[in-house]
């Protein structure tokens, strides 16, 4: 363990970083100037965004180049440890336990993994690569391949995720102007190379992009009603219409979770209007179902920061939490849980309200007997269903560690008792 010389002992090395926790790839960049080594960030153990709120964090990771001294430092084994001084010295156990070994452990945090995925890569490219780490948490880790040919991008994800690679390759297949191009995947070990889209993020575009975005994946959802052989296939999971039905009546049932007390951070007044409404709920599922717009492909994380502007076309990416279900949950994601820039002249909720008519334009051409508008409203307190059915029966199980991530239901359940117009009718 690298530890700093402090005024009265030693400390950990520390650094200063305005990105959100997960953004690991600014802290390995800022540790590896104050240092002069290459750092691999794997982990943070503490003060995540997902507990409660910290000015301080505490990474675990591990150096890539090898460094027996190092100036105002020094390499300690974990039998010759000195005593810790300062905020640090409360993470001296937490940081052992990890050491240890730590059953919460991803593969990224397992030595020699950056090798593999060093070996992964070079058989795939010709030409030397730099790996330059953006992201690690829970749910991946995300590195920017840079070489002479260009940028790809190398994305490892746990196994609730593991086939984002195959999905990732039949969306590249069938809609090549719209998402990146595959490289490389490994299902097994849920490893995916992909195109590095060079363009704009949406979040920094004018309104227009925005509409044109929108209407993309309208058009991209209504083109894959052709090809969902193809994207099932793929291992794309079935969270369509009926199966949000049979999750709810369990979810809100006699001995389901809500009546039962076991989700976390669910206040009693959310727990009751949700099983006072059990029925209206179960029936707006019939409702959805019966409308008139089919299951189709549903991004599962619309969001702004998942679009970019390239060569003057929308593409889309991470389609880690893709399903075939109710497509307009896409659009309801986007307009919103998200929150949207306002433009010259446009407040963000006349926008919002544009905006879904630029999605549901091309629903009107395609299905011209379907009141699209109706079944719109309909969607919106059915997508935090949604949301939270997902989070409870599919990624829950797998998160780990759990603790970190069971706030995500409660999360998504208030938000029905939030805005009057998300309220079931």
């Amino acid at each position: 363990m690298l530890l700093r010389q402090a005024e009265e002992g030693w400390e950990l090395p520390a650094v200063d970083s305005d990105s959100a926790w997960f953004e690991t790839g600014d802290v390995a960049a800022r540790l590896t100037e104050s240092l002069g080594i290459d750092v691999f960030v794997q982990r943070c153990l503490g003060g995540g965004e997902n507990e409660s709120p910290a000015t301080d964090r505490l990474y675990a990771g591990c150096a890539i180049t090898d460094a027996v001294s190092q100036d105002g430092g020094r390499w300690f084994g974990l039998a010759d440890l000195p005593p810790l001084t300062g905020p640090t010295a409360q993470a001296l156990p937490r940081l052992r336990a990890w050491l240890a070994g730590d059953a919460d452990a991803r593969d990224w945090e397992q030595p020699g993994w950056l090798g593999e995925v060093e070996d992964f890569v070079a058989a795939r490219l010709d030409a030397p690569f730099e790996l330059r780490q953006l992201r690690t948490w829970s749910r991946s880790s995300v590195w920017r391949v840079s070489g002479q040919g260009g940028s790809w991008i190398f994305k490892a994800s746990p196994r609730v995720y593991q086939n984002e690679g195959s999905i990732a390759a039949v969306l590249s297949c069938h809609f090549p102007e719209r998402f990146p191009i595959v490289l490389a995947r490994d299902e097994a070990r849920g490893w995916l190379l992909m195109e590095d889209l060079a363009g704009a993020s949406l979040l920094d575009c004018e309104l227009t992009w925005w509409h044109a975005a929108l209407e993309a994946m309208a058009r991209v959802q209504i083109q894959a009603l052709g090809e969902l052989a193809a994207i099932r296939a793929a291992g794309c999971p079935d969270f369509g219409v009926k199966q949000m039905r049979r999750w709810t009546d369990e979810f809100l049932g006699p001995v389901g979770p809500v009546r039962a007390g076991s989700i976390p951070g669910l206040a009693a007044p959310d727990a009751a209007y949700l099983l006072d409404n059990a029925t209206r709920i179960s029936s707006a599922w019939d409702a959805l179902g019966a409308a008139g717009i089919p299951d189709s492909f549903e991004h599962g994380d619309f969001r702004p920061g998942h679009v970019v502007i390239s060569h003057g076309a929308v593409r889309f990416f991470d389609v880690a939490d893709a399903a075939i279900s109710h497509p307009f949950f896409s659009a309801v994601t986007m307009l919103d849980f998200e929150r949207l820039p306002e433009w010259a002249g446009n407040s963000a909720a006349d926008a919002r309200a544009e905006l879904s008519q630029s999605y549901l334009g091309p629903w009107r051409e395609a299905f011209p007997h379907v009141d699209v508008e109706a079944v719109y409203q309909a969607t919106r307190p059915l997508a935090v269903m949604h949301a939270a059915l997902v989070r409870w029966y599919h990624l829950l199980p797998a998160m780990v560690p759990r603790r970190d991530w069971e706030f995500m239901v409660a999360f998504w359940l208030r938000k029905l008792t939030e805005p009057p117009q998300r309220r079931f009718p």
